[in-house]
């Protein structure tokens, strides 16, 4: 088995990045696969997409740092940066529901990943952080820019700069998840329950959400931009390695 997996679930594409012991961290793999389940999301008889991780620990821990640190300049980490960037923007305006969720760690990367969903529900021992702060470096996925069109901006920008890792019952008061289930199956019973109109329907009510989307792309370029210049600092890569020693 890969290390992602796409499966349908009645009118569910369901999308699982499937690298437990690797805490479900990003490698080009699961870009690809994110990829892959976007088109598939696109067949008729497809209502929506939901984005979830393997096991119990983590939805997403982010980008594969392992595989990552190799980069070194700001060319070199635009390019990782920039691909993820567009697959996440598809995600962020893709044309019907997304879904998203959160079955443990959501951290950098994957708590970008989880903001560029249209509706996110978490599990009871769930957190969400956005570290790269701690790392020298910004989002760079253009989680940054949709976590500010999606929370008040106060609160979206001390959630950027706390570099904390906020708990279930923090999220929900905070509007950043609708809900907090049990298990996995209550996610999906969730989310089912909002596919019930027909497709069409879906997708007039995604369009009105999109509306205001205009320039969105530029936004997120120029924080994909951002982060490549820190990505290539001293402080970042002796941050990386630090964390990468820890482990």
């Amino acid at each position: 088995m890969g290390d992602y997996i796409i499966e349908k679930k009645g009118h569910i594409v369901c999308f699982t990045i499937n690298r437990e012991k690797k805490r479900n961290a990003v490698n080009d793999e699961v870009m690809n696969g994110l990829q892959r389940a976007l088109e598939e999301a696109k067949h008729p008889t497809i209502k929506a997409l939901l984005i979830k991780g393997a096991g119990v620990e983590a939805f997403c821990s982010g980008g594969d740092l392992s595989v990552f640190h190799k980069l070194f300049t700001a060319e070199e980490a635009f390019g990782m940066l920039s691909k993820m960037g567009k697959i996440l923007y598809t995600l962020s305006t893709f044309e019907k529901p997304t879904f998203c969720y959160i079955n443990g760690l959501a951290v950098g990367g994957g708590a970008e990943i989880a903001t560029a969903c249209d509706i996110r529900v978490i599990q009871k021992s769930g957190r969400v952080g956005f570290i790269q702060g701690a790392l020298g470096i910004t989002t760079g996925w253009g989680g940054g820019t949709l976590l500010m069109k999606k929370l008040q901006r106060d609160m979206a920008l001390q959630m950027l700069l706390s570099s904390s890792r906020y708990d279930a019952d923090s999220l929900k008061n905070m509007g950043f998840v609708r809900e907090i289930v049990d298990s996995e199956r209550a996610a999906i019973e969730y989310f089912t329950a909002l596919t019930h109109h027909s497709l069409d329907v879906m997708m007039a009510y995604k369009k009105m959400m999109l509306e205001d989307a205009n320039n969105l792309f530029e936004s997120m370029k120029k924080e994909i931009e951002h982060c490549s210049v820190l990505w290539a600092t001293k402080e970042h890569h002796q941050a990386v390695a630090s964390f990468l020693q820890k482990k």
